[in-house]
Protein backbone atom coordinates (compact mmCIF):
# COMPACT_ATOMS: atom_id res chain seq x y z
CA UNK A 1 0.00 0.00 0.00
CA UNK A 2 1.39 3.38 -1.03
CA UNK A 3 1.28 5.60 2.06
CA UNK A 4 1.47 8.80 0.00
CA UNK A 5 -1.58 7.72 -2.03
CA UNK A 6 -3.43 6.86 1.18
CA UNK A 7 -2.54 10.20 2.77
CA UNK A 8 -3.62 12.12 -0.34
CA UNK A 9 -6.88 10.17 -0.59
CA UNK A 10 -7.60 10.65 3.11
CA UNK A 11 -6.97 14.40 2.83
CA UNK A 12 -9.25 14.63 -0.21
CA UNK A 13 -12.01 12.73 1.62
CA UNK A 14 -11.63 14.91 4.71
CA UNK A 15 -11.90 18.11 2.62
CA UNK A 16 -14.92 16.81 0.70
CA UNK A 17 -16.69 15.72 3.88
CA UNK A 18 -15.99 19.04 5.62
CA UNK A 19 -17.38 20.96 2.64
CA UNK A 20 -20.53 18.83 2.51
CA UNK A 21 -21.11 19.22 6.25
CA UNK A 22 -20.53 22.98 6.04
CA UNK A 23 -23.03 23.19 3.18
CA UNK A 24 -25.52 21.14 5.19
CA UNK A 25 -25.25 23.66 8.03
CA UNK A 26 -25.75 26.61 5.68
CA UNK A 27 -28.41 25.17 3.36
CA UNK A 28 -31.13 22.56 3.45
CA UNK A 29 -28.91 20.03 1.71
CA UNK A 30 -25.43 19.98 0.16
CA UNK A 31 -25.24 20.61 -3.59
CA UNK A 32 -25.01 17.53 -5.82
CA UNK A 33 -21.46 18.47 -6.83
CA UNK A 34 -20.33 18.30 -3.19
CA UNK A 35 -21.98 14.92 -2.67
CA UNK A 36 -20.39 13.59 -5.87
CA UNK A 37 -16.98 14.75 -4.60
CA UNK A 38 -17.56 12.96 -1.27
CA UNK A 39 -18.48 9.79 -3.15
CA UNK A 40 -15.49 9.98 -5.52
CA UNK A 41 -13.13 10.80 -2.67
CA UNK A 42 -14.46 7.79 -0.74
CA UNK A 43 -13.86 5.54 -3.75
CA UNK A 44 -10.32 6.88 -4.08
CA UNK A 45 -9.68 6.23 -0.39
CA UNK A 46 -11.01 2.68 -0.67
CA UNK A 47 -8.78 2.03 -3.70
CA UNK A 48 -5.73 3.51 -1.96
CA UNK A 49 -6.26 1.38 1.15
CA UNK A 50 -7.26 -1.75 -0.75
CA UNK A 51 -10.52 -2.06 1.17
CA UNK A 52 -14.03 -2.94 0.04
CA UNK A 53 -15.93 -0.28 1.98
CA UNK A 54 -15.51 3.22 3.34
CA UNK A 55 -16.00 1.84 6.84
CA UNK A 56 -13.05 -0.53 6.37
CA UNK A 57 -10.91 2.25 4.91
CA UNK A 58 -11.64 4.57 7.83
CA UNK A 59 -10.99 1.76 10.32
CA UNK A 60 -7.64 1.10 8.63
CA UNK A 61 -6.73 4.78 8.91
CA UNK A 62 -7.75 4.81 12.57
CA UNK A 63 -5.69 1.75 13.38
CA UNK A 64 -2.62 3.12 11.60
CA UNK A 65 -2.64 6.36 13.55
CA UNK A 66 -3.11 8.49 10.38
Amino acid sequence: MNSEAVNNAAARYERAWATAVKDKMEYLSPPNADMIEVHEAALELMAATGTASLHEALEMLGSSGS
